[in-house]
């Protein structure tokens, strides 16, 4: 646990600028890809490296994940609509966090052991990058569509 903390640490420290670099829309997706393949990585490791090298993936992108939230939430939809918007989505987000180890603990028992549960993370994160990405024609930076 301590090692993926201090991953997800490096990770939003070297996040940042890159995030600066490439647009937050961007990194969040190429975030959101990245933790699908280490989690995928993690539930088919079959040695104590594979599993490090799985692990430092997804540790480093757990960080920039959570932070990408509110940051990405204040560009689609600007200051004046953000405090209703951020602490309704927040919400969710705290019930999916969570819940989250306790569906992949129940995964685990019920559904065959910690590679499923974890390809069900994997499962869980491609189809959030997907849904991100199914609204990226429709983005319309807050700035441009706000209303007096």
């Amino acid at each position: 646990m301590l090692f993926r903390s201090i991953l997800g640490l490096a990770g939003r420290l070297a996040g940042a600028p890159l995030a600066a670099r490439l647009g937050s829309r961007r990194f969040a997706l190429g975030c959101y890809g990245a933790q699908g393949v280490g989690w995928a990585a993690v539930a088919v490791a079959q040695t104590r490296p594979a599993l490090v090298v799985a692990a430092v993936l997804t540790g480093l992108t757990v960080g920039n994940t959570l932070l990408l939230h509110p940051l990405l939430l204040s560009e689609y939809f600007g200051p004046a609509s953000y405090p209703k918007i951020f602490a309704t989505s927040q919400l969710v987000v705290t019930a999916g966090v969570a819940a989250g180890p306790f569906v992949l603990g129940w995964v685990h028992d019920h559904a065959g052991g910690y590679g499923t549960a974890y390809a069900a993370a994997a499962l869980a994160a491609a189809v959030g990058a997907a849904v991100f990405a199914s609204g990226w024609r429709s983005y319309r930076p807050a700035e441009l569509t706000a209303t007096g």
